[in-house]
């Protein structure tokens, strides 16, 4: 059987160098199969030594997906293999679609907790609430199963049923709920809003199939499909990409047709690629437009992006982005597994490339580094403005958000901190209008009370810092010495509880109420609390209220360059 193995990944090297040959790759054939021989030789020794020698056994699948998983290891970390078993996985990345009972869980001890729902989920519509402890599924108990192999549980296929038990606040026994599981659909488009009367707030989460359908439909739908907005505010804020396709034909809705916004670029001139806008009549092509985004928005998130600023269609608000300028192809395998593989960068219409990091060249101990500040070059937009390559899209305008301490992410990471919300939504009706819910301090005081019966004062003030120093603590050589000085900073953290509590009670009351929120109207309840203290969105809406400035912005004014930035805060430094 071995040899058989073995013969058939010789034909497909033979068949291999052929191809490349053919590419102009100047290695022959004859050469190449040789080598490739040679390693294989040695991959398939080593294959049967283990298989066959190794003292607790181990199956020969769990052998060739751990070769697998090392090759892909070496490339990138967007290169991936992907089972037979996973496809389901990939299968949501591009459409969002998948069989299950459209219900989010986090942990919640030993067992898992239902955090939101879907709009229409079958959870939710035979009686499951957010807060509900999951305990067990079709009869099995969940204590102690990972997160992941509880959601492998709930998800099957559609049409197939399935009974959840339950856990409730405030109520006696377990609740058993039976019901089918569905096709659920993951919308791209997370929140549409009107603000200013007439300007279109669309928040993206995901270049999923029918993505700019979604987004054109919600932009029509806002204004009742006659009236045109008087701009359009695209937020991008923590997108990760997704489909290259999608990109395009997002653009496609705000630049005329046959306009150019990608090259795709391979090692090989066969996966080389131009991309141009394709819609007869772009629905939003003359309305003002902004972008926000932010250090999380990444690949087709930076193509959307750097088109539209490169071809100075709308104004950039937000920070740096990602910097991801790699296109992943994903190739089917014998198995009905598939291989992903980065196989080309992607250039802006400028000609920029908004890679960061340069997996091509590792140091001695493999560490990649982010393309150095001498290789970052200029390049030009229609009007003439100066953009950069090498490192993500810089904004036009940089808008920071508020940053979170160790303190806070703590509290608010919590269970004790996520119960308490649960706990305040289910004994408070919500009001009419969710925009103006506000907690006052004795919900705070309450909340800290709670927290502080958690015994969170024990370990939040600093944990997650005291956590990435455990390594000193720990080590044989020199944890004895340092132990005694950390042991008196978890005592004065804890006894500063109540202090820092108050001295940070503005944040912790803001994220408090977005939580709330969210238990009374999910994701849409969450965002448009998320969103009334927005920086980044205030500055979205000045900019297209005063259209001079947003002229000027899009005609005369470069993005800022990061780096004179950084050189002045060394020299302040010195």
């Amino acid at each position: 059987m071995m040899g058989n193995v073995r013969k058939r990944v010789l034909r497909g090297a033979v068949l291999l160098s052929l191809l490349m040959a053919g590419a102009g790759v100047l290695m022959s054939a004859g050469t190449m199969l040789q080598d490739l021989s040679t390693r294989l030789d040695t991959l398939f020794a080593v294959f049967r030594v283990a298989s066959q020698l190794n003292v607790d056994g181990v199956s020969s699948e769990r052998l060739m997906e751990g070769a697998i998983n090392g090759m892909m290891s070496r490339l990138d970390p967007y290169a991936r293999y992907t089972s037979k078993e996973e496809r389901s996985d990939l299968v949501f990345e591009a459409t969002g679609g998948y069989a299950g009972v459209g219900m989010g869980i986090r942990p919640a001890g030993r067992y898992a907790q239902a955090t939101g729902f879907y709009e229409g989920a079958p959870a939710f519509k035979a009686g499951v609430r957010v807060g509900d402890t999951i305990v067990a599924v079709n009869g099995r108990s969940i204590e102690g199963i990972p997160l992941d192999s509880v959601t492998k549980l709930l998800r099957g296929d559609a049409g197939t049923m399935l009974r959840v038990t339950v856990h409730r606040y405030n109520v006696a026994q377990p609740l058993e709920f039976t019901f089918p599981r569905e096709v659920i659909h993951t919308p791209s488009v997370e929140l549409s809003m009107l603000l200013d009367s007439t300007v279109a707030y669309v928040r993206y989460n995901g270049f999923r199939t029918n993505g700019a359908k979604e987004i054109e439909a919600a932009v029509k739908n806002l204004l009742g499909g006659q009236k045109r907005p008087s701009g359009i505010i695209l937020d991008l804020r923590g997108n990760p990409g997704g489909l290259i396709n999608e990109a395009q034909n997002i653009l496609s809705l705000f630049l005329p047709r046959d306009t150019k916004v990608l090259d795709i670029k391979g090692r090989n001139e066969e996966q080389d690629d131009v991309r141009k806008t394709t819609y007869p009549e772009p629905p939003f092509v003359d309305v003002p437009l902004a972008i926000i985004v932010g250090r999380a928005s990444a690949s087709a998130s930076e193509v959307v992006s750097g088109a539209i600023q490169d071809l100075d269609r709308g104004v950039i608000i937000g920070e740096r982005t990602f910097g991801k300028g790699l296109v992943q192809t994903s190739i089917p395998l014998p198995n009905q597994g598939f291989v992903r593989i980065t196989t080309a960068k992607y250039y802006t219409p400028s000609g920029r490339c908004i890679q960061a990091l340069d997996y091509a060249h590792r140091d001695e101990s493999g560490a990649v580094g982010r393309v150095p500040d001498s290789l970052i070059t200029r390049f030009y937009t229609k009007a003439g403005r100066v953009v950069l390559n090498g490192g993500g899209v810089f904004p036009d305008i940089v808008v920071k958000p508020d940053s979170m301490n160790f303190f806070v992410a703590n509290v608010v990471y919590s269970g004790a901190f996520f119960d308490y919300a649960m706990r305040y939504a289910l004994r408070n009706a919500a009001p009419a209008n969710i925009s103006a819910l506000r907690l006052g301090r004795g919900a705070l005081d309450s909340l800290r009370l709670a927290l502080r019966e958690a015994k969170l004062q024990e370990v939040a003030p600093f944990d997650r810092a005291m956590k990435s120093l455990e390594f000193v603590e720990n080590d044989p050589s020199y944890g004895s010495i340092v132990k005694p000085y950390f042991d008196a900073i978890r005592r004065d953290a804890a006894s500063k509880f109540d202090s820092l509590f108050w001295s940070n009670a503005a944040q912790i009351q803001e994220i408090l109420e977005m939580n709330v929120a969210g238990f009374y109207l999910g994701s849409v309840g969450m965002n448009s609390l998320y969103l009334r203290n927005d920086a980044a969105l205030e500055t979205a809406l000045r900019t297209l209220r005063d259209r001079e400035a947003y002229t000027n912005i899009l005609q005369r004014q470069s993005p800022p360059d990061p780096r004179a930035e950084q050189l002045a805060q060394e020299k302040r430094s010195e």
